[in-house]
């Protein structure tokens, strides 16, 4: 992870560069690396890739909300896996697992109305940001029981 450059490097272009100015960089540079311009050279092949690596990212909107904020944690499916690399695979649903919890939770004791509106936000947001709001609900919810 510490030897990829950062990809706002590899395009040539600032922080704050519009899609359009990274749509304009990528023929430049792509061309410059490209293999079939550099036949055989191995160097120019792996940032030909590189460069395809990071206009993939900075090109998507989300990609690029995730590499701004995480770097390249935010957008490497790999990291952090360690060499078995991640238990989760494929599609997890975060809401029936939040359910799951909540259900358990409700056996035990009411569950506030504050818990009810995070479970149905995890089933219309996206997992990360109702995961987040789920767990300052619970965690607020269990320093009001103490």
């Amino acid at each position: 992870m510490a030897d990829k450059r950062d990809f706002y490097e590899v395009m040539g272009v600032p922080k704050n560069a519009t899609e359009d100015e990274n749509k304009k960089s990528l023929p430049q540079i792509g061309k410059k690396y490209h293999p079939d311009l550099n036949p055989g050279d191995k160097e120019a092949e792996a940032k030909f890739k590189e460069v395809n690596e990071a206009y993939e990212v900075l090109s998507d909107k989300d990609k690029r909300a995730r590499y701004d904020q995480f770097g390249h944690a935010g957008v490497d499916p790999n990291f952090g896996g360690g060499a078995g690399g991640s238990p989760f695979t494929g599609d997890i649903d975060l809401g029936d697992i939040f359910n799951s919890f909540l259900a358990a939770l409700a056996a035990a004791r009411a569950v506030p109305i504050q818990m009810r509106r995070a479970a149905a936000a995890i089933r219309r947001e996206s997992s990360t940001s109702a995961s987040r709001k789920l767990q300052k609900v619970v965690k607020n919810h269990i320093l009001q029981q103490n």
